[in-house]
């Protein structure tokens, strides 16, 4: 169980190695809770595709806005550092620097830690440099999954890594899984594969998003699912146990 001291900044990445399992969908509105409970966070876009940043209707930045931490305000809780498109400027500097994992830390989060109660990144769908660093400098990660084996390979993946960087940097990153987006017709599947293998998973949150019409018109709108009883249950027990 991971339990965060009350009080405590958290720095939380958001993160599976396969696309469509649901990252934005849970920064969003692990972002849209915690604002609930008055308590201020920034999301921090780092996919370049911007999900994030469509998601609360803004737009994406130059390399430069990005770098210099050019957040918008999405309501009087919540700021975003919306995403650039300019990845592969922002891999090259990475790169670049002495101690590439540390990047995200020490010229963004560190900027403008202060300003917030928590940091929320949604990460690409990949294992590249930028997602090692937003690892390195993340307190927890949330780690999505759907009904689909190959998502648990990219839940397997991601575990790896952040393994990988504990051991070499002497970190004690966090990390726990969310079943997420939780469809009827998957319960073979869920009950005869997935459950039994999640189960012997120690990081396994027991959380269960279930994938409603009102998830996929929140998505599309960008309006905070958590208004839903059937889905704020699951974010607040998600926010409540680890942030």
């Amino acid at each position: 169980m991971i339990n965060n001291m009350e009080g405590s900044k958290m720095i939380i990445s958001v993160s599976n190695r396969k696309g469509g399992q649901g990252k934005t969908f849970l920064s969003g509105n692990i972002a849209y809770m915690l604002g609930l409970k008055k308590k201020k966070s920034l999301c921090i876009d780092l996919d370049s595709q911007g999900n994030l940043t469509k998601f609360f209707r803004k737009e994406t930045i130059s390399y430069d806005d990005f770098i210099n931490c050019e957040t918008v305000s999405v309501n009087d809780y919540m700021d975003l550092l919306p995403a650039t498109k300019r990845a592969k400027s922002l891999q090259r500097e990475i790169d670049e620097q002495t101690k590439p994992v540390a990047f995200i830390e020490k010229y963004i989060i560190n900027k403008i830690k202060d300003k917030y109660d928590h940091v929320i990144i949604d990460t690409s769908p990949s294992l590249d440099v930028i997602n090692f660093s937003a690892f390195y400098a993340s307190d927890l990660v949330i780690i999505p999954v759907k009904a689909q084996d190959w998502s648990i390979d990219g839940k397997n993946e991601v575990k790896e890594i952040i393994e990988e960087i504990n051991n070499e940097y002497k970190k004690n990153i966090k990390y726990t899984v969310v079943f997420n987006f939780f469809k009827g017709e998957n319960r073979i599947l869920y009950k005869d594969f997935l459950k039994p293998l999640l189960d012997q998973e120690e990081h396994y949150s027991n959380i269960v998003i279930p994938d409603l019409e009102y998830v996929e018109q929140s998505t599309t709108l960008g309006n905070p699912a958590i208004d839903n009883q059937k889905i704020y249950d699951p974010i607040n027990q998600l926010v409540e146990t680890f942030v």
